[in-house]
């Protein structure tokens, strides 16, 4: 029987990342494992999910399994493969043990609950980063979440400019919220805007990073565990698609999500 190993990393032999693209967001990474897992299942291979090349391994408890030696050995010759090429790879390899990455982009409305176990084991917090959740969950509790995806330019390309801040917050003041909920967002300069305009929401004084990023994770994967504690999430996003951050969270962790056009 093959094993398929899905591998987390921040560098693909095939897709090498450049300044500002080509890296996944934990969207991309979710969903391309949950399509896998339910691949395998469907064709009876063996499904093991490797992370410790990822920086989110620093705060994420790793999976024991016993493949780790041998992409440890081919760190450098992972592949990443389109959806649509996914059987042939497979089919082609001569290997029982296959590794590479996929972000298989199909949309999973209502997985099962064997599926929803197995996502959930991957996104287990470390010690400290679960101490560092508790401490905000001390804090705040009953909550929603207003989530403002606003995309890369400032989040990657430290660039601000030409951002409408105020139409945001004219979307923000659309939905109903109270003093008790959250505003979350991946720019930083959008939450100052909106402390400095004395709204009544909560404002984590975090400092968001790009999942693909080999940055610090630790304030991301707080907010990311946040949305999974909160009553409702409202999302917003500047793109046409739905923010992956907030999507694959809600349906691993079966949160009710709003998202606004």
């Amino acid at each position: 029987m093959k094993t398929i190993i899905q591998v987390w990393s921040h560098y693909y032999y095939n897709k090498k990342p450049d300044k500002y693209n080509n890296f996944f967001g934990i969207g991309d990474i979710l969903r391309g494992t949950m399509n896998l897992y339910l691949y395998c299942r469907k064709n009876n291979y063996n499904f093991v999910v490797d992370i410790h090349l990822h920086k989110l391994s620093e705060y994420i408890i790793e999976n024991n399994h016993s493949y780790r030696n041998l992409i440890e050995r081919n760190k450098n010759n992972i592949p990443f493969v389109e959806g649509g090429e996914l059987d042939k790879f497979i089919n082609n390899s001569t290997e029982n043990n296959i590794f590479l990455f996929t972000n298989l982009n199909k949309q999973i409305n209502n997985p099962d609950e064997d599926t929803i176990n197995f996502m959930k084991n991957l996104l287990k917090p470390k010690q400290d980063l679960q101490n560092y959740i508790d401490q905000y969950l001390e804090i705040y509790n009953n909550f929603n979440i207003m989530h403002f995806r606003l995309g890369d330019n400032e989040l990657v390309r430290n660039n601000n400019k030409n951002i409408d801040f105020q139409k945001y917050l004219n979307i923000l003041e659309q939905i109903h919220f109270s003093e008790n909920d959250i505003l979350i967002s991946d720019s930083n300069t959008f939450k100052k805007f909106i402390e400095k305009k004395k709204i009544k929401i909560k404002i984590l004084k975090t400092s968001p990073s790009h999942i693909g990023l080999n940055n610090d994770l630790k304030d991301t994967l707080l907010e990311f565990f946040l949305l999974s504690k909160a009553k409702k999430i409202y999302s917003y996003s500047v793109h046409r698609w739905n923010s992956g951050f907030v999507q694959w969270n809600s349906i691993i962790f079966k949160k009710d999500v709003s998202f606004i056009k």
